[in-house]
């Protein structure tokens, strides 16, 4: 049911949350968004994103208690890691109730978290592993050193090291900016970036590593052009409506497959890997 070696491995197994919280234009900017969305058309995109899947042969389990409207993004309040699950802390106050849920969730499906955070905020979408000892946290303003601490604390034991990464303030806490918005780890030697968000010490680090990095598409960042969902090594899931991003990924050998993702992704300013919980990711 679990298992996980690193960002980039053969996806098998996800944890979804279906968008059953309508976003009106009333409450949107409470949320942090411009506008509503379209609810019918939502789920009908994420319906075809899960069918997607499906299709790539990965087995998905869906929740669809309400939580929140950004439950969706089921990456978040879990971190990912080679010894089984973390329950992370939400630093969005209106999210923070989803760190329970989704341990709930894993509960139903007989998971049980390697731990807890107890102290800090770190939020799923700041971690990605290199391998099954390496990770990187992005620092900024939904995880915090506090958060990077208590998550060493429990994955330092096992040998794996973290490398902490500072984030762009950019648009401030309102706007979510997470570490796998900006580095997607394609395959064992091949990353896409958006460099000029990065740190030239982080771009040095990770091509001292041996990862080839291409240049995301800057002026398709806001429709989830840089947002790779990992299906295995070099065959990627993207948001569709981002030409220019899928032939820069073409160009360089990786398949892509695109789904619709208007309201579901684009409104919401959340991709494909945000989500997804990667339950077994391994080869």
């Amino acid at each position: 049911m679990v298992r996980f070696d690193s960002s980039w491995a053969p996806l098998h197994s996800v944890l979804l949350h279906r968008p059953v919280e309508p976003l009106s234009d009333a409450d949107a900017e409470a949320w942090g968004y411009p506008a509503g969305r379209d609810a019918a058309r939502c789920d009908t995109e994420f319906a075809g994103f899960a069918a997607l899947l499906a299709a790539e042969g990965v087995d998905v389990h869906i929740d669809e208690r309400p939580t929140g409207v950004d439950a969706v993004y089921a990456c978040d309040p879990l971190i990912p890691t080679p010894f089984g699950p973390i329950v992370g802390r939400m630093r969005k106050p209106l999210r923070q109730p989803e760190n329970r849920a989704a341990a709930a969730h894993l509960a139903r499906l007989g998971v049980t978290p390697f731990g807890r955070l107890d102290r800090g905020h770190v939020e799923g979408g700041d971690v990605v592993w290199l391998d099954a000892t390496s990770a990187i946290i992005g620092i900024g303003t939904r995880s915090d050193h506090a958060g990077a601490a208590a998550l060493e604390a429990l994955i330092a034991p096992r040998g794996a090291t973290l490398r902490r990464i500072e984030l762009p303030w950019r648009d401030g806490p309102d706007v979510c900016l997470h570490m796998r918005s900006l580095l997607n780890i394609v395959d064992a030697n091949l990353a896409v970036v958006l460099r000029p968000w990065m740190p030239t010490a982080a771009l040095q680090w990770l091509e001292q590593r041996g990862l080839r990095l291409l240049d995301a598409v800057a002026e398709e960042y806001d429709t989830q052009g840089n947002n790779l969902l990992v299906l295995r090594p070099g065959v990627v899931a993207m948001v569709a409506g981002n030409p220019r991003s899928v032939a820069m990924l073409n160009a360089a050998g990786v398949e892509v497959h695109t789904f619709a993702g208007d309201e579901l992704c684009i409104k919401g300013t959340g991709g494909p890997t945000c989500l997804c919980f990667d339950l077994w990711r391994a080869d």
